[in-house]
């Protein structure tokens, strides 16, 4: 047998590697960061427990938030929080329960897809988990079905992109806002120099008491819970 020319060996091993480099690559490793994560609640009815992209979407966990332990090196760009809250619960649990999935995953965009989600005690919680993220939620009741979401909201886009992706069913307006924790803080501080006529003029509902306070520097107002004894005179 006479032996291999060295050059024709290295031309073929250089052709078989450019053949397997030109491979298409998969669609998402399951390794991949995820886009949008969704959270829900085993507290809520079957329907309210459903992703916002669709059942069988590898592009979008649905987690349920008794569930949460944070994943090693967990990050996703939008979080998603669905289902039923009335403040000062949120998803049927305390506020800090929904900041703690937001500092595991650090989201630019958090979608509070629930009834009065924008809403203080919440908002402070999550600007300690991700200052700066951007939050968009309701200051009133929602219907079952949630938001309604365009396909492209789910694709890559900026924070800013992605909030003019979905809106509500009626076409209420959301209200949208950076999370600024000294601008909550001011907030606060607004809302206790109040007396009973001022809490009376920026009542929105009762039983709980759910009260309108500007945040500062913008044209968005935040719902916040007040105790009864603060409007008996």
């Amino acid at each position: 047998m006479s032996a291999r020319n060295p050059k024709a060996v290295l031309g073929a091993l250089m052709l078989l590697s450019g053949a397997c480099s030109r491979e298409p690559p998969p669609r998402r490793a399951a390794t991949e960061t995820p886009r949008v994560v969704s959270v829900f609640s085993r507290a809520d009815a079957l329907p309210l427990q459903q992703a916002a992209c669709g059942a069988g979407d590898d592009a979008c966990p649905n987690l349920a938030l008794e569930d949460f332990d944070c994943p090693r090196d967990a990050a996703a760009e939008v979080l998603i929080f669905s289902g039923h809250s009335l403040p000062p619960l949120y998803l049927h649990t305390r506020p800090e329960a929904l900041a703690r999935v937001a500092a595991c995953y650090r989201p630019e965009l958090i979608v509070l897809d629930t009834c009065y989600g924008f809403s203080l005690p919440l908002l402070e919680a999550l600007a300690d988990a991700a200052p700066g993220a951007l939050v968009v939620g309701a200051t009133y009741k929602l219907p079952p079905q949630g938001l309604r979401y365009d396909a492209d909201f789910f694709q890559p886009g900026t924070a800013d992109a992605r909030a003019e992706r979905f809106r509500t069913r009626s076409g209420k307006p959301l209200t949208r806002w950076r999370l600024d924790a000294d601008a909550l803080s001011q907030a606060r501080d607004t809302l206790e120099a109040w007396d009973v006529d001022a809490l009376e003029a920026r009542l929105v509902r009762k039983l709980p008491n759910l009260v309108s306070v500007d945040l500062p520097g913008t044209d968005a107002a935040a719902l916040v819970p007040v105790a009864p004894e603060r409007f008996r005179r």
